[in-house]
This record gives C-alpha cells, structure tokens and sequence, in this order.
C-alpha cells in the first residue's frame, strides 16, 4: 500500500500552477522521467508543485515491459515473496487524487501514465482509457515533430528516444485493443501518430527502432502496401549495413524477408537473406583476431547454405575457413603463473631412491589422482566466490582447429550449482592436476626407475598376465604399451593404451554378468561404446568400478568439454604434440592403474 502522505487534497490541487510540468523534456526512460521530476521545483519555494512531483515520481516506480503480445506493468524489483508496488496497490483515495490530477495536467508524457495507472485500476472507465490512448499518442507525434525541427541537426541522444519507444506504443496498442472492436478500425490518434512516426523515420532514413515500427505496420495495418514495408525495410538496412550495429541490421534484412515471403515475392526474400548473411563475411573480415574471423566465416557459410548461396562464394569461404583454422593454432598461448613444484620433485625422488621397482610402482599407484564430485563441487565453489563474473559468462570448448565442440551456460548461483554445471566449471582447469602429478610424482619415478633398474618387456609380463581386468588375447599389447610408457615414449604409449580403455570397461562389464551387446535392427548386433556405457550404463559401471573412478574415466576420454582422448584418436585427431601433454600422459597412466591395482597386494612376486 502508498503511503498517503503522498496525496493531496482539492484545495493543494487548485493552487498548483500547472505549468511548471510543461517542462518536462522528451524522454521515454523512467528513470530520466523521476530525475526531472525530482529537479523541475524547489521544495520551498514550490511545496505543493514539489509534493505533486513526488506523488507523479511514484508512477515511475514500476516497469512498463513487453511480454509476448501484450505490454504490461511490472515490479522493478521481487524479494521472493514481496515485490515492489503496482497500480493494483494504489487505494482508492489515491485513484481519486490521480482522477482529479488527470483533468489538471496537459503534458502527454506524465498524462499517458496517470491515465493509465487509473485504467489499470478502473477496467470500466473507458473514457480514461481513451485519454490514455490520446496522450501516447500526443508522444509519439511529439517526437516525430522533433525530428523534424532538429532536422539535420538530430544528435545520438535523440536517437537513443527510439530505444525505448517501443513499449509505449505497444502500450497504446494493447489499450486500444481492450477499448475498441476490431471492426470499428481502432483510436485514430494512435494510428495517425504511428503513421506519422513511421513515414518520418523512412524518410529521413532514421534506424533506430525502425524494425520494431515495420512489424508494427505490417502487423496492425496490414491494408496499406505491404510490399512497400518490406521495400523500405530492406532499403533502410541498406543505407546502414556499414554504419549500425550488424546484428540490428541483420534483424531488418530478414523483417524485410518475411514479408515479401507473406506476400508472394521469394526472390526479393532470397535476396534479402543472403544480404543478412553477408554481413558475417564483413564481421569476419573486420575482426583482428583469427579466432574471431573462424567464428564468423563459420556462420557465415552456415546462413549461406541454409539460404540458397553461391556454391562458388560458399567453397571459397570454406577455403578460408580451413586456412584460418591452420594459423589460429599459433595465435594464442598460454598465458600462466607457474607452480613451483621443485619441493615435490625432490621428496619424490628422495622416497623412491634404492627402493624396488614394485615400491615405485606402488608409489605412483598410491598418487594417481581419482576425481571425486564432492572435492569438485567445492573447488568449484570457491571459485566462484573468487571470480564473481562466472554466473554471467558460459563456458565454449574449441578444438585444435578452432571449431567449437562443447557450449556450457552460465552457472546459476541462485538455483543451486548441480552436477553437470559442477563438471563444466571444474574442467577449465582440470588439467593442471595433471601437470603437477605428471611433473611431481610421475616423471621423478620414471627418471629414479631408470636410473637404478632394468626396464624391459619382460617387466611387465606378469602383471598383464594375471590382470582380471584385460583379455589374454591383448596381453602383448598391454605390455608394449606399459613398456612405452614408462620409457618415456608418449606417441607409441597414447596411441597403444588409449584405444583399449573402451575394452577394458566393456571386459569387466561382461565379467560383472552384464551383457555388453547392442541389439540393432535387421537383427544386428555390436559392441556398446564408451559413451554408452558410461551413460546408459552408468549405474553398473560405477558399481563395479566406483562411482570415483567411473566419473574420472569420462572426464578424461569421454566427456564433451574435456580432453575426449578416445575420441580425439579415433577420429585422427590425435597429433604428435598432443601426446606429451599431461592431461595424455595422465590418461595412460589411469590405465596401467586400473590393470595393477587388483594386483597391489601381490606387487613384489609381480615384479620380482
């Protein structure tokens, strides 16, 4: 409820000098409307004028917004249950107060919103509606005068008006909609200034707002030319294709489209699509960044084909596109803090020295790291308590070719951070716990076996002999690939362990008792996936394996938004670089840690 301090009698509306309120400048924005408001008299030397300001500056407390196909009142601000005020709250001797100021004031820029407020609160009162509508219209009219005075001299302020018109004439609209029949044609005040606006902003060219005004004509008045919408529609985003923002540009092409199309004309809707689409090839040629223009190029091919292009204009483009993508490998590097993580190192080697190869391996075994969802929920957590900015900005994945493989949204603080958001965030910086047990712990070992052991294929012949985990028909393989590893030969270790993780899982599932077959149709069968198996089947695995363990093996080669390894060398894309990355390294490592933990307790007759 208003407080009533705010109201004011017969007697103080009679010696108001009403117009003081005529001073009040153009502006369509609420919250220059309360700033003139709270400046047009001194409280002094005007009480009564100041104590009417103050009361009409409540009117501004509440948003006026357009949701769907009605424009409405909102609260400016909801503290869970509690809002801020409405016209609803008004009583009805505040009503009464704006009733009797509505036959005072003159100006349509605070008159529309009284109207309005008391039709808000008074469905019945038609002729306070019509006032309503008259008085936005009286607006509308205003600013086109202006932009016939000001003429040549029109400034960006008075451009930045037409930002926000919109909702005052979709205000004008939907009254006039609950006030007159459709047959009766609607208030001709407000026809006649959308009229006015729309032939003024044509003609002298204006853009701002003109998209919304042609959707306006074409919708509300659709016995004038509609071809003529779309001709001056497609003119206008022509005249500023290289003055305006490329987006409200576009927004105009493809206005102009879906009315020529309504109407009969699919070349001319063509033609203005393709238009839309072209402006990406500017964007991208405008952008200093080669990451940038590959983003671009790649809309840019997308729109063209979807809208009938130039085959020859759309393979160039993909050229570009492919050569962009070569040279944007080397236009970014890692900008990073270093670790100091020389005290590791030396503990490591200081534990492993003259110790036997089954206590080395031991040690590593002991240091993998296993992810686990609480930790990273609360790593995540103060994350975000150190970077504010993370609930405002999503998260995109790019390849090594710049395409762009993996999309996250921003995470919503106030909903509760779930699982998925918890994996998103997390594998920003997932691979730095690779790089400190790769460095820390793994490469001290390896160098320490190196040093003081024999390391042959034989070493590990056992281990993959007796491993439940692996088939005795890949027990060569394994060995090459564990041998390669701690050698120190990354390329043949990724390219032998990798591809067996995917086996691996599906062995264990079968020994579980599960069945790891595909039904297919035409009475085919096949192997499950990965991906399946650690979607589909993702309560079984984590029963056999641990829910920890299962989570760590889909962050690292099957997740989208993570390294994807067992994609990555699937499809090719696993290149000689890659394979000395930590991240690849670790990978390999997980591996041989998933074949030798069942054995830990026999470690020294493994490796004896």
């Amino acid at each position: 409820m208003i407080n009533n301090a705010f109201i004011l009698t017969q007697e103080e509306l009679d010696l108001i000098d009403y117009t003081v309120f005529l001073d009040v400048p153009i502006t369509f924005h609420k919250h220059e409307m309360k700033k003139n408001l709270a400046e047009i008299v001194s409280p002094e030397l005007n009480p009564n004028e100041h104590k009417l300001a103050s009361l009409l500056s409540v009117l501004y407390d509440f948003n006026l917004e357009i949701i769907g196909d009605s424009s409405v009142f909102e609260p400016r601000s909801i503290f869970g249950n509690e809002r801020s005020i409405l016209p609803e709250d008004f009583n009805d001797r505040f009503n009464e107060c704006l009733l009797n100021i509505s036959k005072k004031i003159s100006n349509p820029f605070l008159l529309s919103r009284i109207c309005d407020v008391i039709w808000c609160n008074n469905k019945r009162n038609r002729d306070i509606a019509v006032k309503a509508i008259d008085a936005y219209a009286m607006m509308i009219n205003k600013t086109a005068d202006m932009l016939i005075l000001n003429n040549s001299n029109i400034t960006q302020d008075d451009l930045n008006v037409f930002l926000f018109i919109r909702e005052y004439i979709a205000r004008g609209l939907f009254i006039n909609s609950r006030v007159y029949s459709r047959k009766s044609g609607g208030n001709e005040n407000i026809t006649q200034a959308i009229h006015f606006l729309y032939n003024t902003q044509n003609e002298k060219l204006i853009f701002e707002g003109f998209n919304y005004l042609t959707l306006i004509m074409a919708e509300y008045y659709p016995k004038g030319d509609r071809l003529q919408y779309a001709k001056n529609a497609e003119a206008m985003a022509e005249a500023h294709r290289e003055k305006k923002y490329y987006d409200a540009v576009k927004a105009l092409y493809m206005t102009s489209a879906r009315i020529y199309e309504k109407n009969g004309q699919p070349d001319s809707a063509k033609r203005c699509r393709l238009c839309s689409a072209s402006i990406n090839i500017n964007v991208a040629n405008g952008r200093a960044d080669k990451m940038g223009r590959v983003a671009w190029l790649r809309t840019a091919i997308s729109e063209l084909r979807q809208y009938g292009g130039d085959a020859q204009l759309i393979d160039g483009l993909k050229k570009q596109l492919t050569d962009l993508r070569e040279e944007v490998r080397s236009e970014y590097v890692t900008v990073s803090h270093p670790i100091d993580i020389s005290e590791l190192v030396d503990g490591t080697e200081k534990s492993l020295r003259d110790r036997s190869l089954a206590d080395i391996f031991k040690a590593v075994i002991a240091e993998t790291p296993i992810e686990n969802i609480e930790n990273m929920r609360d790593e995540v957590n103060e994350s975000v308590k150190r970077n504010v900015f993370s609930s405002f900005f999503g998260v995109e994945v790019h390849d090594e070719a710049g395409r762009k493989v993996h999309k996250a949204l921003p995470l919503n603080i106030k909903e509760g951070i779930n699982d998925e958001a918890v994996i998103d965030q997390y594998l920003r910086t997932f691979e730095i716990g690779h790089q400190i047990f790769v460095n820390g712990v793994f490469e001290p070992a390896r160098y320490i076996l190196s040093q003081e052991h024999n390391l042959t294929l034989s070493t590990f012949s056992k281990l993959v002999a007796y491993s439940p985990i692996i088939k005795p028909e890949f027990k060569e393989v394994f060995n090459l690939g564990f041998y390669r590893l701690w050698q120190g030969d990354y390329i043949g270790a990724s390219y032998i362990l990798i591809p067996q993780m995917e086996g691996m899982l599906r062995h264990y599932y079968e020994l579980s008792g599960k069945d790891a077959t595909r039904y297919l149709d035409k009475e085919l069968e096949e192997s499950t996936s990965i991906s399946i198996l650690l979607d589909k089947c993702r309560d079984d695995i984590e029963s056999i394996f641990s829910k920890d363990l299962a989570l760590t093996i889909d962050l690292v080669f099957n997740r989208k938004g993570g390294p994807v390894l067992r994609h990555k060398l699937a499809h090719g894309n696993l290149y000689a670089g890659y394979c000395f990355a930590e991240t690849t390294t670790y990978a390999c490592i997980l591996i041989f840690y998933l074949c030798a933990y069942p054995l830990l307790p026999h470690f020294e007759k493994i490796f004896d």
